[in-house]
């Protein structure tokens, strides 16, 4: 389970989020390992976090994020959130027994 808190003020946005990935075999827990979850877009002043299935193509999901974020041009937020759609349409699919995959996005 992953637990995501946001805050956006007049001050900025604060957020915060666990950093427990659980890896399961056969419906129990196999091994859990620490990753970040939340990443920044400096560039648009902005965060996005994900839960669920933390992989695309093999890819750990910070590593994918991270590569979409420097490649990324969008100008705003509703852009990005667009080509990340896009994207992840493009290239994920969804594994079988899996509760797919969900993200936040703050700006």
């Amino acid at each position: 389970m992953t637990l995501q808190v946001v805050e956006i003020s007049a001050l900025g946005i604060v957020c915060a989020a666990d950093s427990a990935i659980s890896f399961k075999e056969k419906g129990k827990t196999k091994e859990q390992k620490s990753w970040p979850k939340l990443l920044r877009n400096d560039r648009l002043k902005a965060v996005i976090g994900y839960y669920g299935h933390a992989a695309i193509d093999h890819h750990r999901m910070p590593d994918w994020l991270e590569s979409f974020i420097r490649h990324n041009q969008a100008s705003n937020i509703r852009e990005f959130a667009e080509n990340l759609r896009d994207k992840l349409n493009a290239e994920w699919v969804r594994p079988t027994q899996s509760d797919g995959t969900g993200f936040h996005l703050a700006g």
